[in-house]
């Protein structure tokens, strides 16, 4: 019993969703109202910093982990035979 890379029993609609409610938390996480205030200082970001960061980068690079790592986890819930 190994691990079995079943990319057809992969339900897609719950990848995409995930990713979408994985974005939308961190919106509303790293937002100054929320967190975002907090996190600034204990990183030491400032505004002037986030301004001058190459935004297609960060948001690409966190596209692309997002769907990696929602892909890895559906495949490892797959092979345990669970899931909700």
């Amino acid at each position: 019993m190994g691990f079995e890379w079943g990319w057809a029993d992969i339900n897609w609609l719950a990848v995409v969703v995930a990713i979408a409610a994985k974005m939308i938390v961190g919106v509303i996480w790293y937002n100054k109202r929320v967190l975002g205030t907090i996190w600034m200082e204990g990183t030491g970001m400032t505004d002037e910093k986030i301004r001058s960061g190459n935004i297609p980068l960060v948001y690409g690079s966190m596209i692309v982990l997002l769907v990696t790592t929602t892909i890895a986890m559906a495949l490892v819930i797959r092979n345990i035979g669970g899931g909700l």
